[in-house]
């Protein structure tokens, strides 16, 4: 008789299949260097603007850091995407119908089908935090909060994704190694002088 298949523990669903080794090691020094950038920036900046929505620019610039440039840039978009989603439908619904469970329930029932509608899978649970923000963490008037942390957000991303590319052009910049620099400088023109047959 065979055993029953064991089931992973939660260690094993949570922790990355990967070696723990130097280059996981720079890996997580240049996330930490990024976001500690990225933190910097905003906190200098939302001291001078607005320190209560600093949160979310914080929050965003955190959350769109990726290992790649590319998926910081999806992360990104899909975060700006879904706090305009969520954030509008909060604003709307808060202006219309008032605050209370129902509205609260009825704007997170419509943002799931609008998100479906618009095909924006990755956005649905985001879209649904910012209600919950907007419509039960709002302080003063519905639309200059809602359009504060929705322009947090933004923000947030925009810092994240330039601090993220300056390091990625930094990275390109110092550790090229001169042999392939040369290499690629040289490529071209021996290429365009290379006989023909």
């Amino acid at each position: 008789m065979t055993d029953p298949p064991k089931q992973p523990g939660l260690l094993q669903l949570i922790q990355a299949q990967r070696p723990s080794d130097s280059r996981s090691l720079k890996a997580a020094a240049v996330y930490a260097a990024q976001v500690l950038v990225s933190s910097t920036l905003l906190l200098v900046g939302y001291h001078f603007i607005n320190q209560r929505q600093s949160i979310w620019a914080l929050v965003s610039a955190m959350a769109v850091t990726e290992p790649a440039l590319q998926q910081s840039i999806a992360a990104s978009a899909t975060r700006i995407v879904a706090s305009i989603v969520g954030g509008v439908a909060a604003m709307l619904a808060v202006h219309f119908l008032g605050y209370g469970a129902w509205q609260f329930l009825l704007t997170i029932v419509v943002v799931v089908f609008l998100c479906e509608r618009l095909r924006l899978d990755s956005a649905v649970r985001n879209a649904c935090i910012t209600v919950v923000i907007v419509m039960m963490f709002q302080e003063g008037k519905i639309f200059a909060w809602g359009a504060g942390r929705v322009a947090a957000v933004i923000v947030g991303c925009v810092v994240a994704l330039m601090v993220q590319l300056a390091f990625d052009r930094a990275e390109k910049f110092c550790f090229q190694s001169p042999i392939a620099a040369a290499k690629t400088a040289h490529a071209a023109p021996a290429d365009a002088h290379s006989p023909t047959a």
